[in-house]
């Protein structure tokens, strides 16, 4: 996921991946894990960057399309008027207890609109 001859953790460049007709979701799990930044999505189509993300501001979207997952975001209350967490307001709460289960529903928003496959996954192998 990053890109040596960068230098200082740069991100491969996947346009190059998708072209003519070619599409590509990437989840880069640790972008920059010493310098601590969170997770971050990238969804590339035709060379281009459609929409892309950090899962530390979802409501900050980039791209060709950066409302491409809106509704799909919204429905799930990971952006618009239900996406804060009223506990946090209201003080004696830490938002960061559930910041793993609004990641884990963020990956399954995303998952589940790019017919993606996501947790939990069968420890079973399947034969079709």
């Amino acid at each position: 996921m990053l890109d040596d001859e960068a230098g200082d953790y740069g991100l491969v460049d996947y346009t190059g991946i998708c072209r003519d007709g070619g599409e590509i979701a990437v989840f880069v799990t640790e972008p920059c894990s010493p310098k601590a930044h969170g997770p971050d999505f990238s969804y590339f189509r035709d060379g281009r960057l459609v929409l892309g993300f950090s899962f530390e501001d979802v409501g900050s979207r980039v791209g060709k399309n950066p409302d491409h997952l809106s509704a799909e975001l919204l429905a799930a209350n990971l952006i618009g008027p239900g996406a804060s967490c009223e506990e946090g307001e209201s003080g004696g709460h830490d938002c960061f207890d559930h910041a793993d289960d609004d990641e884990d529903r963020l990956v399954r928003t995303i998952a589940d609109h790019f017919l993606l496959p996501s947790p939990p996954f069968s420890a079973e192998v399947v034969a079709e």
